[in-house]
C-alpha cells in the first residue's frame, strides 16, 4: 500500500463523515484531528478511529448533526453542554472559548459534558500554545458509567476507573510548543486495540488479565482484565485528582468530562519575560549533556512534531489491513472512487 498524503486523506475522512449526515465544519475538523494524530504517529488516535466513531452514529451513541451549546458562563468560567455529538468538535469549541477567555481576563476555567471521544488531546493544547495560551486538561468521569471502566486502582483488579488523561501544553518561544499528554494509566485502550489489531504482544506488562495476573496480551483485556495506573500509587493519585475534577465536579458523564484550564502565557511576568525565559529553558535542556545509548535530548511533543515533519513530505504509510478497513468504510458511505484521494500533491486542496 502506497503512501498518502494527508490532504487528499483528510477530504476522504471529511466525504465519509458527512456522508452520514454530519455537517461540513464538524466533518472538517473530526477529520482533521484524526490525521493530525497519524500524522505525529500516534495511531491508536488516528484516522483508524473513524470506524469506531461511524458504529457510534449508527448506534445512536455519537449524534452527527449536534452542536455543544453553553449552558452556563461568567467571565472565567463557562459550562458545555456537547450534547451527544463528535467529542472532537466539542473540546474544539472548548478550547476556543478558554483561548478567547484567557486573553481577555488571563485566565479561564471551562468544563464540558454530553463528550463522545475526543480523539488526541495534545491537538487541543497546541492549538492553544500557538496563540500563547497555557492549558491544562483533565479528562475522567467513568466512574458512572460502567461502559467506559478500564483501570484497576492500586493494588486492586477491578476496572473502577477510566485512563483520566492529563494533558499540558505550553508556548515557547522559537521552538515548537511543549505538550504533556499523557493518560494515568500505563497506557491507553486505543494503543491495546493497536496491537490487537496488529496481532502482536504488549510491549511491557500494562494490564492484568481477569483473574489478576500481569498480562502482555491484549486479548486479556477485552476478557475482561484491566490497565494498571501508570508508576503504581502515583498514577493511581493522579486519575483521582483527575476524576474529582470532572465526573464528580461537573456531574455524570457521557463518556468522559473534560476540565479545560486556561492562562495567558504573559499573565504574570509579561510576554518579553515568558518568551524569553521559557526559550533559554529549553535551550539548556536540549543542549545539556547527553546519556550513552541516546542522540539527542528533545523535550515532550518533540518527536510527534518530527514524525509530522516527516510525514508531511513523505506520507501517511497505511498498512493493507489498513487500507482495506478505509475503502470498507468508504463503499460504505457510498464513495468508490477512491483512486482521487490517492493523488500524492501537496496543493490538493482538501
Amino acid at each position: 500500500m502506497p503512501n498518502i498524503h494527508y490532504k487528499p486523506l483528510t477530504r476522504l475522512l471529511t466525504d465519509i463523515l458527512t456522508a452520514v449526515s454530519t455537517p461540513q465544519d464538524i466533518a472538517n475538523i473530526v477529520a482533521s484531528s484524526l490525521v493530525e494524530s497519524s500524522l505525529r504517529k500516534v495511531e491508536s488516535h488516528g484516522i483508524l478511529r473513524i470506524s469506531q466513531y461511524l458504529n457510534q452514529v449508527n448506534e445512536g451513541w455519537i449524534i452527527p448533526s449536534s452542536r455543544p451549546s453553553v449552558v452556563n458562563q461568567t467571565p472565567i468560567m463557562s459550562i458545555v453542554d456537547g450534547k451527544h455529538g463528535f467529542g472532537i468538535y466539542s473540546l474544539d469549541c472548548a478550547i476556543d472559548i478558554s483561548i478567547e477567555n484567557a486573553k481577555k481576563n488571563k485566565f479561564s476555567i471551562v468544563g464540558l459534558t454530553g463528550s463522545s471521544h475526543t480523539g488526541r488531546i495534545g491537538w487541543f493544547a497546541e492549538k492553544a500554545a500557538t496563540q500563547d495560551v497555557i492549558t491544562i486538561i483533565f479528562g475522567g468521569g467513568a466512574h458512572g458509567s460502567p461502559d467506559h471502566m478500564s483501570v484497576a486502582p492500586h493494588a486492586g483488579i477491578e476496572r473502577v476507573m477510566a485512563t483520566n488523561p492529563i494533558t499540558m501544553g505550553f508556548p515557547v518561544a522559537n521552538y515548537a510548543p511543549i505538550i504533556v499528554d499523557i493518560s494515568t494509566s500505563m497506557t491507553s485502550e486505543g494503543k491495546i486495540r493497536s496491537y490487537k489489531e496488529l496481532g502482536q504482544k504488549l510491549p511491557f506488562e500494562w494490564i492484568l488479565d481477569k483473574f489478576g495476573q500481569p498480562s502482555r496480551k491484549a486479548d486479556d483485556f477485552y476478557d475482561g482484565g484491566a490497565i494498571l495506573p501508570f508508576a503504581g500509587h502515583k498514577g493511581y493519585g493522579l486519575g483521582i485528582a483527575a476524576e474529582f475534577l470532572t465526573g464528580i465536579l461537573l456531574g455524570g458523564a457521557h463518556e468522559l468530562n473534560w476540565l479545560v484550564l486556561a492562562l495567558d502565557s504573559a499573565a504574570f511576568v509579561g510576554r518579553d519575560q515568558y518568551d524569553q525565559e521559557s526559550a533559554k529553558f529549553v535551550k539548556n535542556l536540549k543542549e545539556s549533556s547527553v546519556a550513552e545509548g541516546f542522540t539527542e535530548i528533545m523535550v515532550p511533543g518533540e518527536p510527534e512534531e518530527h514524525a509530522s515533519t516527516q510525514y508531511k513530505s513523505q506520507g501517511i504509510p497505511l498498512t493493507d489491513s489498513s487500507w482495506q478497513t478505509i475503502t470498507k468504510i468508504s463503499h460504505e458511505a457510498g464513495i468508490f472512487d477512491l483512486d482521487k484521494y490517492l493523488i500524492f500533491n501537496e496543493d490538493f486542496d482538501p
